[in-house]
């Protein structure tokens, strides 16, 4: 682990001073302590710190530019690519409250979406231009395009960060009916990194399938970057497991992250002890069972450890059990675990 994470985010952050920080500013002392380090790759594309720092810096004066340093509602319309993460980045260094809209649409749902969060401007992908084009006219909002960001510096905005700004509105499915938008603001996008700094390092890959319209895509960057490590953003439903178990080999990924019912597909085809880099693999979101940690370890050796976690948008990853590989659960259901530092859980029905 660097040492500015090591003596700043682990030592201040766990001892739950979280007011003399901000995201931002914890991302650039990262880019100044290790500029040269691959902070993204994606396919044959890849970004060290400094060229993701450099290139977010340019997304943000772009958003700059039409917000003026106000906390503002933009929305994303990307792919999941290298331009998803530089134009989270470049949103949040312009002090907006980034909305990702899903990739595959509909049309009246990025329209419900613009409408519900108020969103001011529309910041998109060169592969999206045409269909953000389209929704600005019929919204009025202006549409920037990343590829068009190049004429603007490079240099960090230093708006004077706040450690209560809101960084993202998340919208849950809808299973009760109608999606909602969930603010999340810096303490807890902090937070919620830091609960893994006893697991993560510089030298660590992370693997990531989640696009930036669910809570964990907008999370998926900083959780390896503060950290000093490499995201490794991978569109698993356009490639497929086979390529991504291909990615993981050539890369030597060591952090895999879903919920069971794909690790259950992902780990069946697997042979034992084929992906020797992986030391976590992180589940949640479904019931885990026992029958699960027996397919992990018949693929899996010692050097790699399962744990369970369980969260949601309100409050994202709240418990977190390591899985003892001697463990025995007579239910078949492995146990969420305890309560991190600062929360409390009360069971109010069966």
């Amino acid at each position: 682990m660097n040492p500015f994470v090591k003596t700043q985010l682990l030592d201040q952050v766990l001892q739950e001073d979280l007011t003399p920080y901000t995201l931002i500013e914890l991302i650039e002392e990262i880019v100044e302590r290790l500029p040269d380090k691959i902070a993204v790759k994606f396919q044959d594309q890849s970004l060290t710190f400094q060229e993701v720092n450099q290139r977010g810096n340019q997304v943000g004066h772009a958003v700059l530019e039409r917000l003026g340093g106000q906390q503002k509602v933009v929305a994303g319309l990307s792919s999941l690519n290298l331009d998803m993460y530089l134009l989270t980045l470049g949103v949040h260094k312009a002090r907006g409250i980034l909305v990702g809209l899903p990739a595959d649409g509909p049309d009246n749902v990025w329209l419900e979406l613009l409408k519900d969060s108020h969103a001011e401007l529309l910041v998109c992908d060169q592969i999206n231009r045409r269909t953000a084009q389209r929704l600005g006219d019929q919204t009025g909002l202006d549409v920037i395009c990343i590829d068009d960001t190049n004429r603007y510096p490079k240099t960090n905005l230093d708006l004077g960060y706040l450690p209560e700004d809101h960084l993202s509105i998340t919208y849950t499915s809808g299973s009760t009916g109608k999606s909602k938008g969930i603010t999340i603001g810096n303490s807890t996008f902090i937070y919620v990194i830091s609960i893994n700094a006893n697991i993560l390092s510089m030298d660590d890959k992370l693997l990531s399938f989640s696009h930036f319209s669910y809570g964990n895509g907008q999370f998926a960057p900083y959780k390896a970057w503060l950290f000093g490590a490499s995201s490794y953003p991978f569109a698993l439903k356009k490639k497929g497991l086979q390529e991504m178990i291909t990615l993981m080999k050539q890369e030597e990924i060591t952090l895999y992250h879903s919920v069971p019912t794909l690790f259950r597909s992902f780990v069946r085809t697997l042979q034992p002890n084929e992906l020797p880099s992986l030391r976590w693999i992180h589940l949640g979101g479904e019931p885990l069972y026992a029958k699960d940690i027996q397919l992990f370890k018949e693929k899996f050796g010692p050097e790699c450890t399962v744990y369970n976690n369980i969260g949601s948008m309100e409050a994202p990853s709240y418990c977190r059990h390591f899985i003892d590989r001697d463990e025995d659960w007579s239910d078949g259901v492995v146990p969420v675990g305890r309560p991190f530092k600062r929360y409390k859980v009360t069971l109010v029905d069966e």
